[in-house]
């Protein structure tokens, strides 16, 4: 991985800030001679630690920041900003490893009734790209099902304890797992929260993995216990995905693409550009690996690195990103958000099926602004359009008041 004075400049041209920097250099992947000399001569000026400390826990970098300081420069901090950290890392992995005990057991469960299942994002991530459950924060768990096995799996997560967060009619189920992507379960007694998806990502993302993704996933340990992952290619997509889905608001989302691309060097580039292609999201896989690699230093092949450079939309959305990261413009959701991911997506028939199906497909939401006999929910397509005129008279009115 490159450590050079040009990649150390990037990262400083962020901000003038230079605890920004200060972050940034102690939570990259790799530490290397030239990066360990900035972090020391940035530590050696004033720092605030104030703002180190909330610039870090916004972008969830604190407990891998303070497990960095903790080895390499444990005196530089004041010692109440020490006891601070450690506070916070220390109720981040206790509550990281109650939600993989949980996991564990669910995935036994579902194991014992031949049933596969993905845990992604949350333990899964922090085991597979860090090495480290108390590193990574995550707030709750998401697992994948096939669509199929979503009813079942229900009774299995309501056998132990957890309840979903709506209550929907068959009718509204039905509805809701055709156009939606995962159902909420809250465990009682523990409050901790489970997406169980079906899909990665709403419909109207209009992304989908191409060919037998099921065949393709690999078995690691996570506990002791054997569980479903994702090969590092579909899992570098899925990631992409999901930060232009958001803005790439987080340096954390950033970091887990510069962790995968440390982490598996092996990565069959070619096969990842065939589906990067196919599935139209070419140009999300080059706003994750342009901002890993300026922000955290990340080393691309040149082939695929001269592509990303050709890739105007590209570049520019990754401006923007660390324009927004550093002064805290960007917030997710709202039209910004959709007019982002539309300007990430290079083809004009997932722009035009975004918006389509963003307009038009019916949600909760949509059932419960006019609760409708199950009889007649197909009227909701109908009443999408009308519910989404009136939040946004809404928020107009809000504004001028």
């Amino acid at each position: 991985m490159p450590d050079s004075p040009d990649t150390i400049a990037s990262i400083a041209r962020l901000s003038d800030r230079p605890e920004v920097e200060l972050v940034l250099s102690l939570t990259r992947p790799r530490i290397g001679p030239e990066t360990s000399a900035r972090i020391a001569e940035l530590l050696g000026g004033p720092v605030n630690w104030d703002y180190v400390r909330d610039f870090a826990w916004r972008h969830r970098l604190l407990p891998l920041l303070h497990n960095r300081l903790s080895k390499l420069h444990p005196d530089a901090p004041p010692e109440h900003v020490r006891q601070e950290f450690q506070h916070n890392a220390q109720g981040i992995s206790q509550h990281n490893l109650l939600l993989t005990g949980e996991l564990v057991a669910l995935n036994r469960a579902l194991s014992a009734q031949g049933i596969p299942a993905l845990p992604f994002k949350g333990p899964m991530l922090a085991y597979t790209l860090y090495g480290n459950l108390a590193v990574r924060p995550f707030s709750d768990l998401d697992v994948l099902v096939r669509r199929d096995d979503v009813i079942r799996v229900g009774r299995i997560l309501e056998a132990q304890g957890f309840r979903p967060k709506l209550t929907l009619t068959p009718a509204q189920r039905s509805a809701f797992v055709r156009y939606e992507n995962d159902l909420t379960y809250i465990q009682e007694g523990t409050g901790i929260m489970l997406e169980l998806h079906w899909r990665f990502f709403s419909r109207y993302v209009a992304f989908s993995l191409i060919g037998d993704f099921w065949s393709r996933l690999r078995t690691v340990r996570l506990a002791g216990s054997p569980m479903l992952a994702m090969p590092p290619e579909e899992h570098l997509l899925v990631l992409s995905v999901h930060g232009a889905k958001h803005l790439w608001v987080l340096l954390g989302w950033v970091l887990d693409v510069a962790q995968l691309l440390e982490v598996h060097g092996d990565i069959d580039w070619d096969y990842l550009a065939r589906l990067a292609r196919e599935t139209g999201s070419e140009r999300m896989l080059h706003l994750a690996l342009i901002l890993a690699s300026d922000l955290f230093g990340s080393e691309i092949p040149e082939s695929r690195r001269r592509l990303m450079a050709d890739d105007a939309p590209a570049m520019a959305l990754a401006a923007r990103v660390g324009r927004s990261i550093i002064a805290e413009s960007e917030a997710v959701g709202g039209i910004a958000e959709h007019m982002f991911y539309l300007s990430a997506r290079e083809r004009l028939r997932d722009r035009l099926s975004y918006g389509w199906l963003w307009l038009f497909t019916p949600n909760y939401k949509d059932q419960s602004f006019i609760p409708l006999p199950d009889i007649l929910s197909p009227l909701h397509y109908l009443i999408r359009p009308v519910r989404m005129a009136a939040d946004l008279a809404a928020r107009v009115i809000r504004r001028g008041g």
